[in-house]
Formats: C-alpha cells, structure tokens, sequence
C-alpha cells in the first residue's frame, strides 16, 4: 500500500502532501476500489465487457463519494454522464470511469496543476 501511495508523490521529494494523498484516495479509493467492490457484487448489467451505463455509472460514484458523506445529484449525473460518454452510446467503459476521476477530481485535474 505504501509504495502505492507513493507513486502519486508526483515532486519526488518522498514525501507525500495532503494534496497527493487525496489524488490517492480519489483514484483508488472512488476508482478501483469502488468498482472492484461493485463488480464482485456483480452489479454492471455488462461487467464481463467492463462497461456501464448512466445508472450504473450514478450509482458507482455515489457508492465511492458515501464515505465523505456527498451525493451527486441525479443533474450532476447526467452532466458528467454526456460529457464522457464520448461516442454518445449510453455506455462508458471501466477506463473512462478511472479517466473521469483523474481529470475532474485527482492527479490530472486543473487543481493539481
């Protein structure tokens, strides 16, 4: 876990701020983490094909933001949902999911910069 944690310490001074470390949390613990969890559960109408639709996709960033006590809005949903269901299709893959987070939320959004 502690390497893990490390490689978001993205100055290389082997210490990880608080800013690095909440791009950790965002990434695994909203990402991998809350998809993995939902995937065993076997949750996703399509999981074998690692892809979800807009309720599915609602649902797994509602699960991951529980634990800091924030919901998405069915609006904010829907916002994001067109804005990275790029082809437009009612699906979004794993991929784009963790994609989503790092540039909205953890290592690559604009606040990180």
């Amino acid at each position: 876990m502690t390497r893990n944690v490390f490689r978001y310490d993205r100055d290389g001074d082997k210490n990880v701020t608080y800013d690095e470390l909440t791009d950790f949390s965002v990434e695994q613990h909203f990402g991998e983490m809350a998809i993995q969890r939902l995937h065993r559960k076997k949750y996703y109408s399509r999981g074998a094909e690692r892809i979800m639709n807009k309720e599915e996709f609602g649902k797994t960033l509602n699960y991951a933001l529980k634990v800091i006590d924030i919901e998405a809005s069915q609006a904010i949903i829907d916002t994001i949902f067109s804005e990275i269901d790029l082809d437009h299709d009612g699906w979004i893959s794993y991929e784009v999911y963790f994609t989503f987070l790092k540039y909205y939320f953890g290592s690559l959004s604009v606040a990180a910069c």
